[in-house]
């Protein structure tokens, strides 16, 4: 299916916001640390904001250049969960860090401008035929294999990114039902997009 010139236009968009974000994150981490690049972008890379920034912006980017939409099930699961980056940090994260000057715009457009303007574009633009349940619940494999590579890297690094995954100071109990309650509003989210995403197409027929 090919992209309408808007729609291209707006994917285009979506991707220059989301790299640039996280390449605006980078640059205050390597100035805020004293480090090298490498180094902060090996720092940035244990948050699920900036993995998914990064595949919206990938994937974004690519339906832009080939001027062609994403398959309908993977603008699903970038949909679900980005959007699950701006509820999660909106609803348990905001009040954690208080960010000032660039610091704040990066924040901005990370958990806020990127998650609505990909709402925007799914809800008008991305091909929906073809959604279903079965799909929403393949989209819970990328949290779950983030899940596993933050307890992989954790030993290494003597930190959690998020508080509620941080065996530490949670418990593994407490650490296990925050995931377990975070995978049901992943879900949740999915197929409430599916439906969502049915009914528009119904109306469109």
């Amino acid at each position: 299916m090919h992209l309408s010139p808007p729609d291209r236009l707006l994917c285009a968009l979506i991707a220059l916001l989301a790299l640039g974000a996280v390449g605006l994150r980078v640059g205050l981490t390597m100035q805020e640390d004293g480090d090298g690049i490498l180094a902060a972008v090996w720092e940035l890379v244990y948050f699920f904001t900036i993995l998914t920034n990064l595949l919206i912006g990938a994937a974004f980017g690519a339906a832009a250049l080939r001027g062609r939409a994403l398959p309908a099930g993977l603008g699903l699961g970038l949909a679900t969960s980005i959007l699950i980056v701006g509820i999660v940090y909106h609803v348990l994260l905001a009040d954690i860090v208080d960010f000032t000057g660039l610091g704040r715009l990066a924040d901005l457009l990370l958990h806020t401008v990127v998650p609505l303007l990909t709402l925007v574009q799914w809800t008008v633009f991305a091909p929906k035929r073809d959604l279903s349940a079965r799909q929403a619940a393949a989209w819970l494999a990328y949290p779950g294999a983030y899940v596993a590579y933050v307890f992989l890297r954790a030993p290494h690094t003597g930190w959690y990114p998020y508080p509620f995954l941080d065996l530490g100071e949670q418990g593994l109990g407490t650490t296990l039902l925050w995931i377990a309650g975070i995978a049901v509003f992943f879900l949740a989210m999915g197929l409430a997009l599916v439906a969502m995403g049915r009914a528009l197409q119904a109306r469109r027929g």
